[in-house]
Protein backbone atom coordinates (compact mmCIF):
# COMPACT_ATOMS: atom_id res chain seq x y z
CA UNK A 1 0.00 0.00 0.00
CA UNK A 2 2.80 2.64 0.69
CA UNK A 3 4.12 2.28 -3.12
CA UNK A 4 0.80 3.32 -4.32
CA UNK A 5 0.96 5.93 -2.20
CA UNK A 6 3.98 6.99 -3.21
CA UNK A 7 2.94 6.64 -6.61
CA UNK A 8 -0.27 8.64 -6.10
CA UNK A 9 2.31 11.56 -4.39
CA UNK A 10 4.21 11.27 -7.52
CA UNK A 11 1.56 11.96 -10.31
CA UNK A 12 0.53 14.68 -7.89
CA UNK A 13 3.43 16.51 -8.45
CA UNK A 14 3.87 15.76 -12.04
CA UNK A 15 0.30 17.25 -12.67
CA UNK A 16 1.19 20.98 -10.65
CA UNK A 17 4.39 20.75 -12.18
CA UNK A 18 4.06 19.70 -15.64
CA UNK A 19 8.02 20.90 -16.28
CA UNK A 20 9.44 18.30 -14.33
CA UNK A 21 7.09 16.00 -16.27
CA UNK A 22 8.19 17.05 -19.42
CA UNK A 23 12.40 17.07 -17.97
CA UNK A 24 12.01 13.58 -16.83
CA UNK A 25 10.91 12.45 -20.23
CA UNK A 26 12.94 14.51 -21.75
CA UNK A 27 15.89 13.95 -20.30
CA UNK A 28 16.92 10.41 -21.14
CA UNK A 29 16.45 11.01 -24.52
CA UNK A 30 19.02 14.07 -24.68
CA UNK A 31 21.37 12.15 -22.82
CA UNK A 32 20.95 9.04 -25.50
CA UNK A 33 21.62 11.49 -28.14
CA UNK A 34 24.60 12.98 -26.17
CA UNK A 35 25.87 9.21 -26.12
CA UNK A 36 25.40 8.97 -29.71
CA UNK A 37 27.04 11.64 -30.47
CA UNK A 38 29.96 11.05 -27.99
CA UNK A 39 30.35 7.48 -28.69
CA UNK A 40 28.65 6.69 -31.86
CA UNK A 41 29.81 7.61 -34.92
CA UNK A 42 32.44 4.92 -36.11
CA UNK A 43 32.20 5.63 -39.88
CA UNK A 44 36.18 6.75 -39.89
CA UNK A 45 37.46 2.89 -39.47
CA UNK A 46 40.05 1.97 -36.53
CA UNK A 47 42.22 4.12 -37.42
CA UNK A 48 40.02 7.35 -36.05
CA UNK A 49 41.16 5.48 -32.58
CA UNK A 50 44.32 3.89 -33.36
CA UNK A 51 47.26 6.20 -34.22
CA UNK A 52 50.73 5.07 -34.27
CA UNK A 53 53.75 6.84 -34.63
CA UNK A 54 56.84 5.52 -36.27
CA UNK A 55 60.48 6.53 -35.93
CA UNK A 56 62.06 4.54 -38.40
CA UNK A 57 65.60 4.30 -38.06
CA UNK A 58 66.34 1.57 -41.15
CA UNK A 59 69.28 2.03 -42.77
CA UNK A 60 67.89 -0.71 -45.24
CA UNK A 61 64.35 -0.48 -47.26
CA UNK A 62 62.46 -2.81 -45.31
CA UNK A 63 61.47 -0.67 -42.41
CA UNK A 64 59.77 1.68 -45.37
CA UNK A 65 57.92 -1.17 -46.58
CA UNK A 66 56.52 -1.92 -43.10
CA UNK A 67 55.56 1.23 -42.91
CA UNK A 68 53.50 0.73 -45.90
CA UNK A 69 52.64 -2.13 -45.16
CA UNK A 70 50.92 -0.63 -41.73
CA UNK A 71 49.53 2.27 -43.94
CA UNK A 72 48.02 -0.27 -45.85
CA UNK A 73 46.28 -2.72 -43.43
CA UNK A 74 42.57 -2.12 -43.83
CA UNK A 75 39.56 -3.87 -41.73
CA UNK A 76 36.24 -3.90 -42.73
CA UNK A 77 37.39 -1.35 -46.21
CA UNK A 78 38.73 1.06 -43.90
CA UNK A 79 42.07 1.80 -42.45
CA UNK A 80 43.50 0.53 -39.45
CA UNK A 81 45.83 2.40 -38.73
CA UNK A 82 46.70 6.19 -38.76
CA UNK A 83 50.55 6.12 -39.10
CA UNK A 84 52.84 9.04 -38.86
CA UNK A 85 56.84 8.83 -39.57
CA UNK A 86 58.51 10.51 -37.14
CA UNK A 87 61.73 11.52 -36.77
CA UNK A 88 61.77 13.57 -33.04
CA UNK A 89 61.88 10.82 -30.06
CA UNK A 90 61.21 13.49 -27.30
CA UNK A 91 57.80 14.56 -29.42
CA UNK A 92 56.66 10.98 -29.60
CA UNK A 93 56.90 10.33 -25.37
CA UNK A 94 55.01 13.64 -25.04
CA UNK A 95 52.26 12.60 -27.16
CA UNK A 96 52.24 9.02 -25.69
CA UNK A 97 51.81 11.02 -22.43
CA UNK A 98 48.95 12.56 -23.22
CA UNK A 99 47.03 9.61 -25.11
CA UNK A 100 47.22 11.77 -28.20
CA UNK A 101 48.55 8.27 -29.77
CA UNK A 102 48.01 4.84 -29.21
CA UNK A 103 51.91 3.66 -29.35
CA UNK A 104 55.21 4.55 -30.74
CA UNK A 105 57.11 1.65 -32.96
CA UNK A 106 60.87 2.09 -33.11
CA UNK A 107 62.39 0.08 -36.12
CA UNK A 108 66.12 0.01 -35.57
CA UNK A 109 68.81 0.97 -37.62
CA UNK A 110 70.11 -2.48 -38.22
CA UNK A 111 66.67 -4.02 -39.04
CA UNK A 112 66.86 -4.69 -42.66
CA UNK A 113 70.60 -6.44 -41.69
CA UNK A 114 69.59 -8.96 -39.33
CA UNK A 115 66.41 -9.91 -40.72
CA UNK A 116 68.49 -10.55 -44.00
CA UNK A 117 71.43 -12.17 -42.52
CA UNK A 118 68.86 -14.74 -40.14
CA UNK A 119 71.54 -15.49 -37.45
CA UNK A 120 69.53 -13.63 -35.00
CA UNK A 121 66.15 -12.40 -34.83
CA UNK A 122 64.95 -8.89 -35.69
CA UNK A 123 63.69 -7.34 -32.98
CA UNK A 124 61.13 -3.65 -33.20
CA UNK A 125 60.46 -1.62 -30.06
CA UNK A 126 56.88 -0.87 -28.90
CA UNK A 127 56.37 1.85 -26.50
CA UNK A 128 53.10 3.17 -24.90
CA UNK A 129 51.12 3.01 -21.47
CA UNK A 130 50.09 -0.30 -21.26
CA UNK A 131 46.97 0.96 -18.82
CA UNK A 132 45.49 2.25 -22.50
CA UNK A 133 42.82 0.59 -23.70
CA UNK A 134 44.15 2.05 -27.52
CA UNK A 135 47.31 0.67 -26.75
CA UNK A 136 46.22 -2.59 -25.74
CA UNK A 137 44.15 -2.76 -28.76
CA UNK A 138 46.67 -1.34 -31.06
CA UNK A 139 49.13 -3.96 -29.84
CA UNK A 140 46.83 -6.84 -30.84
CA UNK A 141 46.73 -5.53 -34.18
CA UNK A 142 50.44 -4.95 -34.42
CA UNK A 143 51.81 -8.49 -33.10
CA UNK A 144 50.39 -10.74 -35.73
CA UNK A 145 50.51 -8.24 -38.53
CA UNK A 146 54.36 -7.63 -37.63
CA UNK A 147 55.11 -11.23 -37.56
CA UNK A 148 53.85 -11.66 -40.58
CA UNK A 149 55.46 -9.39 -42.18
CA UNK A 150 58.93 -10.78 -40.80
CA UNK A 151 58.44 -13.66 -41.95
CA UNK A 152 57.19 -12.83 -45.32
CA UNK A 153 60.43 -10.56 -45.36
CA UNK A 154 62.90 -13.14 -44.24
CA UNK A 155 61.92 -15.45 -46.46
CA UNK A 156 60.23 -18.33 -43.81
CA UNK A 157 57.54 -20.22 -44.55
CA UNK A 158 54.03 -19.29 -42.73
CA UNK A 159 53.18 -21.51 -40.35
CA UNK A 160 49.52 -20.47 -40.01
CA UNK A 161 47.13 -19.93 -42.83
CA UNK A 162 45.71 -16.17 -42.64
CA UNK A 163 42.44 -15.50 -40.37
CA UNK A 164 39.06 -14.35 -41.24
CA UNK A 165 36.98 -12.84 -39.15
CA UNK A 166 33.48 -12.69 -39.76
CA UNK A 167 30.46 -10.89 -37.48
CA UNK A 168 27.48 -13.08 -37.07
CA UNK A 169 24.11 -11.33 -39.00
CA UNK A 170 22.87 -8.95 -36.90
CA UNK A 171 25.69 -8.41 -34.56
CA UNK A 172 29.07 -5.58 -35.37
CA UNK A 173 26.52 -2.79 -35.10
CA UNK A 174 25.64 -1.00 -31.64
CA UNK A 175 22.00 -1.73 -30.89
CA UNK A 176 18.89 0.29 -28.92
CA UNK A 177 20.17 -1.67 -25.75
CA UNK A 178 24.01 -0.49 -26.25
CA UNK A 179 22.72 3.45 -26.33
CA UNK A 180 20.31 2.90 -23.27
CA UNK A 181 22.65 0.79 -20.90
CA UNK A 182 24.63 4.49 -20.89
CA UNK A 183 22.12 7.00 -20.87
CA UNK A 184 20.64 4.43 -18.00
CA UNK A 185 23.69 4.81 -16.02
CA UNK A 186 24.35 8.38 -16.38
CA UNK A 187 20.36 8.86 -15.55
CA UNK A 188 20.79 6.80 -12.69
CA UNK A 189 23.89 8.62 -11.50
CA UNK A 190 22.55 12.31 -11.81
CA UNK A 191 19.16 10.72 -9.92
Amino acid sequence: MKSLDVARKTLIELWREPLLLGLLLLFPVVLVAFYYVAFGQTEGGLATYLSLLVLNEDEGQTGGEMVEVLRSTEWEGEPVFDVELITDLAGAEIALRERKVALLLVIPSDFTAVLSSGVSPAELSLAGDPNSETFIFAQSFLNGLLREFVREAAGWPVEAPPISYEFLPGTGTMSDFDFGVGGIIIFGVLF
